[in-house]
């Protein structure tokens, strides 16, 4: 009697974690910021080159052209304002599940000083996450901007009251149009340019400079190839101003220096006119929001 007691008791047990776990999944608001969930159903060493950073490269750069063009296999494991810190525990994450022979890091956020993330960014990075992932839990336990983490850790917690909003859509899967990790979208906003950038010394954090030193130790003890990105910034936008753009083509300069200084290559597309003349940009045509 006691066995039987036990294994219904363990039975209800798994029942109800099951029902959890499909109410959790239904539940959460999956954002268009999100870490696409797409990448966890695909077995490991499946990519060649994982991106990381955020949505400039969510929407700028495009995997499945690289697959068409060249037959590199890629992913783009961006959120909405991930900083160069949170790429650092999705580099860990990339290299443990594909060991990518390239890892290609966004820096355009290279000027920030800040390591801590408000919650609302790291669920965007967390809630598409396996739940015991080592790599979710340090960056919640780290990186989150809270005295309470129960709702990063359990999304259930932040989002159990959207039930009265469900839709038969909220029960599928969740991928908000994602392919590998990018967004591709045809709305255009026309945009003007920014004046020459003035340049200020100083531009790269302390806390930018010593999250790449970490993400390029990373990749040189797993032997895994890095090369750092700044994206381009078309023309004016609700983001920042003229002197937001200064600061990052100024950040980039620096991020140019520290790439140098270690042997790898800095792609950049904001601070180098010939890169951007040689992207072929119009402001006219290719700008969602500047």
């Amino acid at each position: 009697n006691r066995i039987l007691r036990a294994v219904r008791a363990a039975v209800f047990l798994f029942v109800l974690a099951l029902m959890i776990l499909g109410l959790d999944k239904s539940l959460k608001l999956i954002q268009e910021d999100n870490l696409c969930p797409r990448y966890y159903e695909y077995p490991k060493d499946t990519f060649d080159v994982a991106f990381l950073g955020a949505s400039l490269v969510m929407y700028g750069i495009y995997p499945v052209e690289m697959y068409d063009e060249y037959g590199i296999a890629s992913y783009s494991l961006t959120t909405g304002n991930q900083s160069i810190e949170a790429s650092y525990y999705l580099a860990k994450e990339v290299i443990e599940k594909d060991h990518p022979s390239l890892i290609v890091l966004d820096c355009s956020f290279a000027s920030s000083d800040e390591k801590k993330m408000e919650p609302q960014y790291i669920h965007y990075i967390t809630d598409t996450m396996p739940y015991l992932n080592k790599n979710r839990l340090d960056i919640i336990r780290n990186l989150a901007i809270t005295d309470d983490s129960k709702p990063l850790l359990f999304p259930l917690i932040a989002f159990h009251s959207r039930w009265q909003e469900l839709t038969y859509g909220d029960f599928l899967p969740q991928t908000k149009e994602m392919v590998y990790g990018a967004k591709i979208t045809g709305r255009v906003n026309v945009t003007a340019p920014y004046d020459e950038a003035k340049i200020t010394p100083g531009a790269l954090s302390e806390q930018s400079r010593s999250s790449i030193e970490k993400i390029i130790r990373l990749c040189r003890e797993n032997d895994t190839g890095l090369m750092l990105l700044t994206m381009p910034v078309p023309g004016k936008n609700k983001f920042f101003d003229q002197d937001g753009y200064n600061l990052r083509v100024s950040a980039a300069a620096e991020v140019d220096e520290l790439a140098k200084k270690n042997g790898i290559l800095h792609a950049n597309f904001v601070g180098d006119k010939k890169n951007l003349e040689d992207l072929g940009l119009d402001l006219q045509m290719d700008a969602y929001d500047g």
